[in-house]
């Protein structure tokens, strides 16, 4: 679920990737914030924010990644800190420009044979 994505307030810097339509804050329904943070790391070139009082994840695209962390809450003032840049270096070096994830593409081809297969268990 993006419970916040495009942002064009006046309170938002425009260099925000929010406001430039590059950003989402998404919750994965039955999934913890911390496997969806951990997951969308692989993609990269992506910034993405861990907020585990609020229970989202911030995504954005952009050149280099960076992973953090932010432990403040609803209406208080930003409280994060970096994680892990030698691992936002290593997808970043393993990111296909021609194809953004080739693992993605055989993951969701598994989920689809999954789903044939529950639904030929069904059909007998």
């Amino acid at each position: 679920m993006v419970i916040s994505g495009h942002r064009d307030d006046r309170h938002e810097s425009a260099t925000s990737p929010h406001w430039q339509g590059r950003a989402a804050d998404i919750i994965v329904p039955g999934i913890s914030s911390r496997r969806v943070w951990e997951y969308v790391q692989t993609y990269g070139r992506v910034g993405v924010g861990r907020y585990p009082v609020s229970g989202f994840v911030h995504v954005d695209v952009r050149n280099a990644s960076f992973f953090w962390e932010d432990v403040s809450g609803p209406g208080q003032e930003s409280c994060y800190y970096q994680v892990d840049r030698d691992l936002g270096r290593q997808y970043d070096e393993e990111y296909d420009e021609h194809h953004d994830d080739p693992r993605r593409l055989r993951g969701y081809h598994d989920w689809q044979e999954q789903q044939a297969q529950r639904r030929r268990r069904r059909a007998d």
